[in-house]
């Protein structure tokens, strides 16, 4: 699954569980003004039709309010509980055009999480209803109840906080030309010149690094379009597939996620890489002696 849509699904089911795990506030919010939930909502169906008509209840709730500064402050709490999801979705469609925001929306997505976690928390524990079924002697509906939330909850925020993990893991943007040289360089390994015609002759490909010498084989490539670089990963991927099957020991490992794919394999004494990000891609293969030379060059440029 692509990682923009991971992250639009993270957020879509956060929106109901920051919801009702934020109940609690909303009860503290009516609380503090001297009224109750089922009143607020009265006033905000009798107000449908007005212009802005949910200014326009928060308006009248704090008016209503004997501490308006209390009020606000819990309004406040409410609001960045049940809103940040749903402004994360909305900014979560943009990664489908930009890995800018990528990064940040991998982080925020595990920060979402772990609120909703806390006040879903607080909201299983200290809920008016809860109360309510206690004082009312059922004591074992209350308790199944909430032990089923619970286990519902604890499942979903797993998944919350392990999809951006996930997303945030992956690279964001892609290696340039002079990174990948010094990488290289590092490893002890010396770029090759490329000659005048190579690009000219390959429209397709706008700038490229390679390598090779003791074992170790390096092509970087930039292409002129991801698309471009996507099928070069998959004819790479499938060269390097069929050579492995000879070997019934082989090893495998594919990550992909977005605009990033990587596949890596060791098999008949070789270890070998190909992946692409965005409009880059490598094809890399050595002797598994060099195997951590290669490890530590994608390592360097962001890739492993």
């Amino acid at each position: 699954m692509d990682q923009p849509l991971i992250r639009m699904l993270a957020f879509a089911l956060l929106i109901p569980l920051s919801n009702w795990g934020s109940q609690w506030l909303f009860e503290r919010v009516c609380r503090s003004a001297a009224t109750s939930p089922d009143r607020v909502l009265a006033e905000r169906r009798a107000v449908h039709s007005r212009l802005h008509p949910h200014r326009w209840v928060l308006g009248w709730l704090i008016g209503h309010s004997p501490e308006p500064g209390k009020t606000r402050r819990l309004l406040f709490l409410y609001q960045l509980c049940t809103v940040s999801p749903v402004l994360c979705l909305n900014l979560s469609l943009f990664s489908f055009f930009t890995f800018v925001l990528d990064r940040f929306l991998g982080y925020a997505g595990i920060a979402v999480a772990v609120v909703t976690a806390v006040t879903t928390a607080v909201n299983l524990s200290f809920t008016a209803r809860s109360k309510a079924l206690r004082e009312e002697g059922g004591r074992g509906r209350a308790i199944a109840s909430e032990v089923g939330k619970l286990a519902l909850t604890l499942s979903l925020l797993g998944l919350m906080v392990w999809l951006p993990l996930q997303a945030a893991n992956l690279p964001t943007r892609p290696a340039s030309s002079a990174q990948v040289q010094e990488a290289l360089l590092i490893q002890g390994y010396t770029p090759a010149p490329l000659d005048s015609n190579y690009l000219a002759e390959r429209p397709s490909i706008e700038d490229a690094v390679l390598s090779t010498g003791n074992g170790l084989r390096f092509e970087f490539y930039r292409f002129d379009s991801k698309t471009t670089a996507a099928a070069f990963f998959e004819r790479a991927r499938a060269v390097f597939s069929d050579a492995a099957e000879r070997d019934s020991a082989r090893e495998e490992q594919r990550a992909e996620g977005g605009a990033f794919a990587r596949y890596t394999v060791r098999a008949n004494g070789a270890y070998a890489v190909a992946l692409y990000s965005w409009n880059t891609a490598v094809y890399a293969h050595c002797d598994i002696v060099e195997e951590e030379d290669l490890r530590q060059i994608l390592h360097q440029i962001g890739y492993l």
